[in-house]
């Protein structure tokens, strides 16, 4: 059987928005941990508050490039990441 690489990049791309909402629904775990139960040892503010960093940066290349998943993923991901740093800020000890 032969794939058209039309049909392939197709089904690579209807993928990628998958990929994009599953990446941020991983860090939901980080994030109710610190917002549910308050624990915040052994987080790094500064890992978190780079990862929002970097989010923002993608989001605005995915603005920029017309990039629907990228977008999409990144925006997710600067929110739940700065949750997170927020969270760090309010109940680290």
């Amino acid at each position: 059987m032969v794939v058209h690489r039309t049909a392939t990049r197709t089904l690579f791309d209807d993928g990628m928005y998958l990929m994009a909402l599953i990446t941020p629904i991983m860090t939901i775990p980080q994030l109710l941990t610190i917002w549910a139960q308050h624990q915040t040892g052994g987080v790094s503010q500064l890992t978190w508050a780079a990862y929002a960093a970097m989010s923002g940066i993608w989001l605005i290349y995915g603005l920029l490039q017309r990039q629907k998943p990228l977008v999409l993923s990144q925006a997710c991901l600067f929110v739940v990441d700065f949750a997170i740093v927020l969270g760090i800020s309010i109940f680290r000890s």
